[in-house]
């Protein structure tokens, strides 16, 4: 395993805040030319696997040359999300790097990875831990590069639903758009026991997508959704934040909400 530049091996002679500007248009995610199984992160009884691959983060080219692996979380007293992540934390001396378990907030939703402020990590694969201990896998958080440096147009890609909801008549899915500029959605959600969306008012998190694929700035989406006590539809809005969520604003308790729409990233 290695990592570059890294001016703390190289006698100073380019800083690393050069080398952060340098490559500050580069896009976080896997290098042009590496493998579908590039950092590929799996789960297997108790223990997740990564894959071997080159991952550009922050500035810097991460090289995983062996296979990563550790065990799963213990179960909790609920549910609890985890993400696998590549990592660089320039807060240690010498730095500390490879791939490791970031843990989200026990009946939670997926935790939130830090930006360039010492420890920066970037996602390579989410799954939760029941209370029984059960795992399952939400998504694979994944993002290749093409030679420019930016994301790849993605084909469709399933959401990673939080908490109770779960898909409705079309499947929650995302992808990139327009050279990697646009973000698109397209689908319904709904409860898993099927009853009403409550806590709207304040905000209600629907499901997560890789946060490199966020904009820049917190687009919103005015879609539509079921409305309490008639048979018809009205609208909604949703919220897509830099951070890679869907958050539901609304006065009324739908049933279901569609997430047809789209952000620009820029």
């Amino acid at each position: 395993m290695d990592i570059w530049p890294y001016s703390g091996r190289e006698n100073g002679r380019v800083t690393d805040a050069e080398h952060g500007l340098l490559w500050s248009p580069i896009a976080d995610g896997i290098l042009p030319g590496e493998g579908s199984t590039a950092l590929e992160t799996t789960v297997s009884g108790s223990t997740w696997t990564t894959q071997p691959g080159r991952i550009h983060i922050n500035g810097r080219v991460l090289h995983i040359d062996e296979v990563q692996s550790g065990p799963v979380p213990a179960a909790a007293s609920a549910t609890r999300y985890v993400t696998i992540a590549a990592y660089v934390d320039t807060t240690q001396s010498p730095w500390t790097y490879g791939v490791r378990p970031v843990l989200g907030v026990v009946g939670g939703g997926p935790p939130s990875l830090p930006k360039p402020t010492g420890a920066y990590e970037v996602p390579l694969m989410t799954f939760t831990v029941a209370a029984t201990g059960a795992v399952t896998v939400r998504s694979d958080d994944r993002v290749f590069l093409d030679k420019a440096g930016k994301p790849m147009v993605t084909g469709w890609r399933n959401l990673s639903l939080v908490g109770a909801f779960t898909s409705g008549s079309v499947t929650p899915q995302y992808r990139l758009t327009f050279d990697g500029k646009r973000l698109e959605f397209r689908g319904q959600i709904r409860r898993n026991d099927g009853g009403q969306i409550t806590g709207a008012a304040n905000g209600s998190t629907l499901a997560t997508f890789p946060s490199q694929y966020g904009p820049n700035v917190t687009g919103w989406m005015a879609t539509g959704a079921s409305l309490t006590g008639t048979g018809t539809a009205g609208a909604v809005r949703v919220d897509v934040t830099p951070g890679g969520q869907l958050v539901l604003w609304t006065q009324d308790t739908p049933t279901w909400v569609s997430i047809d729409g789209g952000v620009w990233r820029d």
